[in-house]
């Protein structure tokens, strides 16, 4: 798969779109409580996992040294908070919107720090 900017932005609208359908089922699991913690509390700390893993094992690291597991719980939280707002706010807003604005969050943000 060719991973230009432009077909990275093409998945995030099909995704968000996919999304917007099942959002009342995601606002209800997010709050749905689990022995120690939320299922969106759950998902997240997967994330910073799986992030933090795959940043160790393709030998990134932060500048001005950060650790990857500092990086993957700055990602996750800004994935989690974007995606909890799109399901409560995605009939006020096109996906296109919400594309480009994961997009430049990505390549203009937290992005940033990193370096190989």
């Amino acid at each position: 798969m060719n991973y230009s900017r432009n077909n990275i932005k093409a998945y995030y609208i099909h995704e968000f779109a996919e999304m917007a359908k099942y959002s009342k089922m995601l606002k209800t699991l997010w709050e749905m409580p689990l022995e120690e913690s939320t299922f969106l509390e759950k998902i997240q700390n997967d994330m910073i996992e799986s992030i933090t893993d795959y940043l160790n094992r393709k030998n990134f690291h932060m500048k001005y040294g950060g650790t990857t597991e500092l990086f993957a719980n700055l990602y996750a939280a800004e994935a989690m908070t974007t995606l909890r707002w799109w399901t409560e706010h995605h009939e006020e807003h096109d996906v296109d919107f919400i594309a480009r604005l994961v997009d430049d969050i990505q390549y203009n943000g937290l992005f940033h720090l990193l370096e190989r």
